[in-house]
């Protein structure tokens, strides 16, 4: 019944969500992901997606604007 349920909600969001089209403000931040990344190594963008991966399992408030997160893997760069 659980799967069910969950497919039923992916299948409403997969329909929303074309329906609307992208997010814009998901847009931007991909662009400046893609951006930050462009002539990295791979480990080198390993180590920042790890990182964030890590800061991320403490929670971010995404709703606060207020740059606060610093990573050891771009010094010099807060987000």
């Amino acid at each position: 019944m659980r799967g069910l349920a969950r497919n039923g909600l992916r299948k409403i969001a997969v329909r929303e969500m074309k329906a609307r089209g992208p997010s814009m403000d998901a847009v931007f931040y991909l662009l400046d992901a893609l951006r930050l990344f462009r002539g990295k190594s791979l480990p080198e963008i390993q180590e920042i997606a790890f990182e964030i991966g890590i800061l991320g399992k403490h929670g971010l408030d995404i709703n606060d604007p207020q740059e606060s997160h610093v990573l050891r893997a771009l010094p010099g760069r807060t987000f």
